[in-house]
C-alpha cells in the first residue's frame, strides 16, 4: 500500500508544468544624475590680506550650502 502511494505521490510531482515567476526587487535611481550639482571647487592659494581670504571662503561656503538645500531637496522623495 505504502509502495503504491508513493508511486502515485511521484507521479503526481512529475506532472508539474514549469516554474513560476519570482520578482526580485532591483534598486531604481531617485534622481537622474544630470540633476546633480557639480562639486564645488577647492578655495585654492588664499591671499595674505585676511579680509580677502576671508570673503573668498565665505563665497565657497555659500555654494556648498546652496548645494546641500539642493541636494536634500533632490533626496527627500527617496528618503520617504
Amino acid at each position: 500500500m505504502r509502495a503504491c502511494f508513493l508511486a502515485l505521490l511521484l507521479a503526481v510531482a512529475g506532472c508539474r508544468h514549469g516554474f513560476g515567476e519570482v520578482e526580485i526587487p532591483v534598486a531604481r535611481p531617485c534622481i537622474a544624475a544630470a540633476d546633480v550639482p557639480p562639486s564645488v571647487p577647492p578655495a585654492g592659494r588664499l591671499p595674505d590680506d585676511a579680509r580677502h581670504a576671508a570673503d573668498l571662503l565665505g563665497a565657497v561656503i555659500l555654494q556648498l550650502r546652496a548645494n546641500e538645500r539642493l541636494l536634500r531637496a533632490l533626496i527627500a522623495p527617496c528618503t520617504q
